[in-house]
């Protein structure tokens, strides 16, 4: 009975969560529907100052990262865009395509510069060198394909995958180049000529998205078994794996300053983790659909997501800073999660406060009576806590946990409150 009583909570709190700002839902600073079919790449140029989307519907479409109103709109690709990448200096953009032809516009203009022939296979993703001057694709062929970019000519094809490359990565001066393909190996290749290196891993399923860490040490993964993998790059050993999403993971970023993972999932969230310790530090929710990729802008402030229902969603980063009201800010003060604990029947209470607070938690039944009190005027530092308490004796039926909090002085210069519907099923 205690696991019937924790699995049907459970879903019905995260059920209730997609409608009110919980879980994550707090985090959402924007959504935007413009594109007429789903987005397959998201990017941040290097200023941070335009994200551009690119689409099966033919399109890659340039916003303001301050309004986010369109800036251009390069319509006249003639295939699916799966991948994009800004030019190291931002003044232009690449794209893999359906058709086998890789694209490069001007971003100002937003004219086709040059194109690039892929040996009539379809290119699954694009990276561009950081020196500006090579290109490198993976393609249904299982082949990586180097390009120079003055000329467009084919500077190097390597071969070695044994199926489809699906991602592809330069380290961050452009000697060394990582691929990642649906036959579940990651290699490392000499950028420069075009050498095979070494595998870094052979992996338990495929992977969809590849990064090098900033301080080019490290590897990271999005495999199709739902986890994120990190790998030392010279010695090729797992140092650790990120566990949470429960379906493949789509796309990673990695934010400039390598101390965070952003990651997308068929499960229709994003995550974002640290990466020297790999605990979650947040789930966001508000996709109905697969989430296929991520960005981070260069600051950190921002996080980018598209879905396969053509949505586009903006996201407070890790880094990002609320206007506080009244001296505090005290909008992010939110109840995260309700947990129940099958074996014990307890259930614990996961709540982030804005500023240090004066904390009461409290759940009443449907008639307002209060059942519970897990917290009586506590003070409580900002950032995250939780608290537990025996929830064993709870009848069923609908529940609301309240949190509520005040300026920890005597005036009590603030106070507010926030509330979460949940159901005890038996």
């Amino acid at each position: 009975m205690k696991r019937s009583f924790s699995l049907i909570l459970l879903a019905v709190i995260l059920s209730f969560c997609f409608k009110s700002n919980c879980f994550g839902q707090d985090d959402l600073i924007k959504t935007i529907q413009w594109h007429a079919g789903k987005v397959e790449s998201i990017a941040f140029n290097p200023d941070g100052n335009i994200l551009a989307s690119g689409s099966d519907d033919q399109t890659i479409v340039l916003r303001n990262t301050k309004t986010w109103e369109i800036i251009k709109s390069i319509s006249d690709i003639g295939s699916f865009v799966m991948a994009i990448a800004f030019s190291p200096d931002g003044s232009r953009i690449i794209n893999s395509g359906s058709d086998h032809i890789i694209r490069l516009w001007d971003i100002n203009s937003g004219k086709l510069i040059i194109t690039f022939n892929s040996d009539h296979y379809e290119n699954n993703s694009v990276a561009y060198c950081p020196d500006g001057n090579k290109i490198a694709s993976g393609n249904n062929g299982k082949n990586i394909n180097i390009w120079e970019i003055n000329s467009g000519n084919l500077i190097k094809k390597l071969s070695g995958h044994t199926d489809a490359v699906l991602c592809v990565a330069f380290d961050k001066v452009g000697n060394r180049l990582i691929s990642g393909s649906r036959d579940k190996k990651i290699k490392l290749w000499d950028a420069r000529n075009g050498e095979f290196i070494r595998d870094i891993v052979e992996n338990d399923s495929g992977i969809y998205s590849v990064k090098i860490s900033p301080d080019d040490n490290k590897i990271i993964a999005g495999c199709a078994d739902g986890k994120i993998k990190l790998w030392d790059i010279e010695s090729g050993n797992l140092v650790r794996s990120f566990v949470g999403h429960t379906q493949g993971i789509t796309s990673i970023a990695i934010s400039f300053d390598g101390s965070k993972i952003i990651s997308g999932s068929y499960d229709s969230t994003v995550r974002v983790w640290e990466l020297n310790t790999g605990d979650l530090i947040n789930t966001l929710r508000g996709h109905n659909s697969f989430v296929l990729s991520v960005a981070i802008s260069p600051d950190g402030s921002v996080i980018a997501s598209g879905d396969l229902f053509h949505l586009i969603k903006i996201w407070k980063g890790p880094n990002y800073s609320a206007v506080e009201e009244n001296g505090n800010n005290t909008s992010d003060t939110e109840i995260i999660n309700i947990t129940p604990n099958p074996s014990s029947g307890q259930l614990e209470i996961q709540f982030s406060l804005a500023s240090p607070s004066i904390v009461n938690l409290s759940i009443t039944n449907s008639l307002g009576s209060e059942v519970a009190r897990a917290i009586d005027n506590v003070y409580y530092e900002q950032g995250k806590s939780k608290v537990t308490f025996d929830a064993e004796n709870f009848s069923p039926g609908v529940y609301f946990c309240t949190i509520s909090y005040r300026c920890p002085t005597s005036a009590g210069c603030w106070a507010s409150s926030r509330t979460v519907k949940f159901i005890v099923v038996r």
